[in-house]
């Protein structure tokens, strides 16, 4: 079995990104465990494909691959502060080069 972990860096500034970035790939913040992997992927889906979606539960993220920026947009436009079940979403967009997966195997 196999978990994906999620790093990304933390010098990006979120309020300016969006308009500014050409990034596709946004980090959605403050999950707690009773967001279901399968709604939350639903509920970013409806901006737009998703190319790459990684919940990583065990530290309250989840990273989403947008086909386009337009769609990464719209989906930080709506999510972002986006109240569900007993949290706040937070989004940002993150530059791939802050962008790093890796899987490791569960002992």
């Amino acid at each position: 079995m196999f978990i994906v972990v999620i790093a990304v860096g933390s010098g990006w500034d979120s309020q300016s990104s969006v308009l500014n970035s050409g990034s596709t790939w946004l980090v959605l913040r403050n999950l707690t465990p009773q967001i279901d992997g399968a709604t939350l992927k639903t509920l970013c889906s409806q901006h737009g494909p998703l190319l790459n979606f990684f919940v990583n539960q065990n530290n309250g993220q989840a990273l989403v691959q947008y086909a386009s920026r337009l769609e990464g947009q719209k989906a930080h436009k709506s999510l972002n502060s986006c109240v569900l079940g007993n949290t706040t979403i937070m989004t940002e967009f993150v530059d791939e080069s802050e962008v790093c997966i890796t899987d490791i195997a569960l002992r």
